[in-house]
């Protein structure tokens, strides 16, 4: 799913609080639809790259669970799932206007790590541990997230 929103930056706060109350809101709704339980103490977390890294393209993301099963989707299974990186992009938009761009990667074959080109600029990523039909268990098993910069290429001079 990719969007662009022409937020400017003092929105970011309050869109980033929206979507964690949507996910919450989506957490408590899937126990009523089935989600699956998360294990009790689940974690998650970003292990790659680290908070504040400044990266060059292509950036890879490796994912750790503790007490879960990472397994693809469509395979139900008790203590399981797979993730989904959530990417909020603060890029220019044309015309040197801000705009933020939100992403949603599904790892629905069971990976704990994906490679992604990403525009130059601030990044915020932030992995959901989601059951084998995409809800979010319930608890909700997040990770912190995690801001990164991407630069933009180096441009050789032409000799």
């Amino acid at each position: 799913m990719n969007r662009i929103n022409g937020l400017v930056t003092p929105l970011q706060g309050v869109l980033r609080a929206l979507i964690c109350t949507i996910l919450v809101l989506f957490s408590a709704a899937s126990v009523a639809n089935g989600a699956l339980p998360s294990a009790k103490n689940a974690t998650i977390r970003i292990a790659a790259p680290t908070n504040g890294a400044l990266l060059a393209n292509p950036v890879t993301i490796k994912l750790e669970a503790e007490r879960m099963v990472i397994m693809p989707a469509g395979v139900p299974h008790t203590d399981s799932g797979h993730y989904h990186i959530l990417i909020t992009s603060k890029i220019q938009a044309g015309a040197g206007k801000p705009a933020t761009l939100e992403q949603n990667k599904a790892l629905d074959k069971g990976q704990r790590e994906t490679t992604l080109t990403l525009p130059p600029g601030s990044h915020t990523l932030q992995a959901v541990l989601v059951d084998h039909l995409h809800r979010p268990h319930h608890p909700i098993v997040q990770s912190e997230p995690v801001e990164i910069t991407v630069l933009a290429p180096l441009i050789s001079p032409k000799n």
